[in-house]
């Protein structure tokens, strides 16, 4: 159906509309999220802020700046620059590293689960207690990290071993981290 001129793709679902309705239905317009915003940021001068991306976006497709953002950042094609303050641009267009700071660098090197979690045991043993969400940004990383786990192992979504370790681990300093 791509290779038939009359006919668009609507996200990657494999469903298709007609090519003309995205001249004659206003909230119709072929193609995926990620060619929406694209064409959205084609049309501004500087990068612009994910809820203005997604208030476009929302005009043809139902969903949310969170997912718009990450669906954007997953394109292998690199098409999209990110900025601090959830700023996005096109790699295509030179903006101003005055005005915006430098890009950041979306290939940064995950660490590994076992990595994450010995950061997480070395914090708790070198401040007596767990990470809090109201802290500086390295801490706020391993509180996240602890939270996904926990809410993983309630709901039984990962390694029976990696949930016991985690747990553990909370059990342990959660006294302590509660009386700071």
């Amino acid at each position: 159906m791509l290779k038939n001129t009359g006919f668009v793709p609507i996200g990657k679902t494999g469903v298709f509309g007609l090519k003309k309705w995205e001249t004659e239905i206003d909230d119709f317009k072929g193609g995926t999220i990620r060619d929406i915003a694209e064409e959205f940021l084609e049309g501004q001068a500087e990068p612009k802020h994910i809820d203005e991306i997604a208030e476009f976006v929302n005009n043809y497709r139902n969903t949310t700046p969170k997912n718009i953002y990450a669906n954007l950042n997953m394109d292998d094609s690199k098409r999209f620059v990110f900025f601090r303050g959830s700023l996005i641009g096109l790699s295509a267009k030179k903006y101003s590293p005055e005005k915006y700071g430098k890009a950041i660098d979306r290939n940064i090197e995950r660490k590994t689960w076992e990595e994450r979690f010995s950061d997480l045991q070395k914090f708790a043993v070198e401040n007596n207690g767990l990470p809090k969400s109201n802290s500086n940004d390295k801490e706020l990383v391993l509180y996240r990290f602890m939270n996904i786990q926990l809410n993983k192992s309630a709901k039984n979504q990962m390694d029976h071993e990696k949930a016991s370790r985690i747990n553990d681990l909370v059990k342990k300093y959660k006294n302590l981290t509660q009386e700071h």
